[in-house]
């Protein structure tokens, strides 16, 4: 998947951004093209957006940013206390 390889500067145009090369893991909420989806919950298990990319992660990619996991979260962000996750507690 292109969003989880780094991309050289040249192919940028040889131009820096504030976050060239900075490894970035976002929560698992949000959903990248190609990469599985869950929220959290075991009922998004291998969900797949096959073309739908967030906001978010679209637009670190776009200023450089690598993108190279997703952390684990409360069931779809209820909850505060990392508890209620379908993969266990939280430890990050």
């Amino acid at each position: 998947r292109e969003s989880f390889a780094f991309q050289p500067i040249s192919g940028r145009g040889g131009v820096l951004s504030a976050l060239d090369g900075i490894p970035i893991a976002v929560k698992d909420n949000f959903c990248i093209v190609g990469a599985s989806t869950t929220a959290g919950s075991k009922m998004l298990r291998g969900f797949s957006p096959p073309t739908m990319e967030s906001t978010v992660t679209a637009r670190l990619s776009a200023a450089g940013g690598v993108l190279f996991c997703k952390t684990n979260m409360d069931e779809f962000g209820m909850g505060s206390a990392n508890i209620n996750s379908a993969y266990g507690a939280c430890i990050n």
